[in-house]
């Protein structure tokens, strides 16, 4: 039993180790996994910027009519689902409660 443990010690402990000692002393490999990190966040941003303006741009080319198709109003409902998702901010909030509660939807 106890030599069990011993094993099982060393197949957890060797890789736990060393993943420590590569993060502390290794500064390329921390830069790397860092970076990997900041890329993740940069393309959630760019993912929101480009999701706000599909919905901005769907909004304000049937503002004056106030009519949408049913498959653009359910290509903008995904596509605020996915803003939301990503946590994207209350400004499209108001513009698609507008769209829900007031406009038309052409079947």
């Amino acid at each position: 039993m106890l030599y069990a443990l011993q094993v099982i010690n060393l197949i957890i402990g060797i890789p736990s180790a060393l993943f420590v000692l590569l993060t502390t002393l290794c500064k390329p490999f921390r830069k790397w996994l860092m970076g990997r990190r900041e890329d993740r966040e940069n393309s959630h941003e760019t993912d929101k910027c480009l999701l706000r303006d599909r919905i901005t741009s769907i909004y304000y080319e049937h503002r004056d009519t106030k009519t949408i198709d049913i498959y653009e109003y359910e290509n903008m409902e995904r596509l605020y689902n996915q803003y939301k998702y990503l946590q994207g901010n209350s400004f499209v909030d108001k513009i698609w409660k507008e769209v829900k509660d007031t406009w038309n939807v052409i079947r």
